[in-house]
């Protein structure tokens, strides 16, 4: 992926961002968007990182 200098700060944040979003409206789903750039074992965060793929 190319990131742009002015871009940097917001894309190394999205999954920060998508946590804070998510967190009071479901938990399990913000945790899943937080740490979706992690890699895992967890049956349910691949299928999360399969979808965010796409």
């Amino acid at each position: 992926m190319k990131k742009v200098l002015t871009g940097d700060k917001m894309l190394d944040r999205h999954s920060l961002d998508s946590f804070e979003k998510l967190k009071d409206i479901n938990t399990e789903l913000a945790i899943l968007a937080r740490d979706h750039h992690k890699p895992s074992e967890d049956v349910m965060m691949i299928r999360f990182q399969s979808l965010d793929d796409k």
